[in-house]
């Protein structure tokens, strides 16, 4: 049952702290998603975002974030978009705590689990597009993150996966690793192919993944 609306808090009273700039935006904005500053998140953000939006162009419905954090990103994707609405799942009590307080219209749509397992717990039959970090799925059993990958393919329109530069391997390492197939990507996410074919699991399994248009995505 959703729950009901959070107290709006000051910063989600005088603007948007995560898109926009406020006089001092809360430290818990960045800190939460495990950055040093607001700017270096938004950096990090911007080709995910970029990405994102170019999918969610002229479409309206749910966009899901497993692993939302404090639901920034989220924020990000769906900022100014009539009809587009943001879900997130994140297993940190704080994270969801901040997400509630981004977005109190909607702070009933974050939800505190384990994100391999919390597709079908949102009782929702369709996401547009779903987002979650690609090396997460080599963080659990083989059988775990392909249970999650079917669930995810099953109700997602499209799916956005994403690392952020700096960690073990580098995003095109991961995409080979976790053999999945991405037909467009920027930068350090990637818009994996529809329907089944997206499952491959097996490197070097269909076409190489290509680039935006002059290799920069564009977004409204």
């Amino acid at each position: 049952m959703p729950r009901s609306p959070a107290p709006r808090s000051r910063q989600a009273r005088s603007g948007d702290p995560a898109n926009g700039p406020v006089s001092h935006p809360p430290a818990w904005l960045h800190a939460d998603n495990g950055f040093s500053s607001v700017e270096r998140m938004r950096t990090a953000h911007e080709p995910i975002v970029t990405l994102s939006r170019s999918v969610l162009r002229g479409v309206k419905g749910n966009v899901l974030d497993l692993g939302c954090g404090n639901g920034a990103l989220l924020a990000a994707i769906c900022a100014r978009r009539a009809g587009v609405n943001p879900w997130g799942v994140d297993r940190s009590p704080v994270a969801i705590a901040h997400a509630r307080l981004l977005d109190p219209l909607r702070s009933g749509n974050f939800v505190q689990a384990d994100m391999f397992h919390a597709v079908r717990s949102l009782g929702l039959q369709r996401f547009e597009l779903t987002l979650f970090m690609l090396g997460r799925l080599l963080e659990v059993p083989r059988d775990t993150a392909d249970g999650f990958l079917r669930q995810v393919l099953a109700h997602s329109g499209r799916v956005v996966v994403y690392a952020y530069p700096g960690g073990r391997w580098t995003f095109a390492e991961l995409l080979s690793l976790t053999g999945l197939q991405a037909e467009r990507t920027c930068g350090h996410a990637a818009l994996l192919v529809a329907g089944r074919r997206a499952a491959a699991w097996r490197a070097g399994s269909g076409p190489r993944s290509r680039p935006c248009a002059g290799g920069t995505c564009r977004a409204s």
